[in-house]
C-alpha cells in the first residue's frame, strides 16, 4: 500500500510489456493505477504516457483529453486526467 499524492500533478510512463520483453497481468496492474489515483491522489492532475493504446481503457478512468505522443518509436497516447474529491 502505497502513500496517495493528494493534490499534486503526476506524470507517469508505466510499463507497457514492450520494454521488459513480456507481457506481465498488464490489464491488473493498470487497473490498479487507476484505482490507486482514483482514491488515494484526490485533488490532483495525472498525466499517463500509454505506449500501447489499447491500455487506456484498462485504467479505467475517463480522460479529459487524449493527445497522440511518439515516444522511443511508439505511437502512443498521452492522457489527462483530473483527479477529482
Amino acid at each position: 500500500d502505497h502513500p496517495g499524492l493528494a493534490d499534486s500533478v503526476i506524470v507517469c510512463n508505466p510499463p507497457h510489456g514492450i520494454r521488459i520483453g513480456r507481457e506481465t497481468d498488464l490489464a491488473a496492474f493498470y487497473k490498479d493505477l487507476g484505482d490507486w489515483l482514483k482514491f488515494k491522489c484526490a485533488g490532483s492532475e495525472a498525466y499517463v504516457y500509454f505506449g500501447k493504446v489499447d491500455l487506456l481503457k484498462r485504467i479505467g478512468l475517463r480522460p479529459d483529453w487524449k493527445k497522440p505522443l511518439r515516444n522511443g518509436g511508439l505511437d502512443g497516447r498521452l492522457a489527462k486526467y483530473s483527479l477529482y474529491r
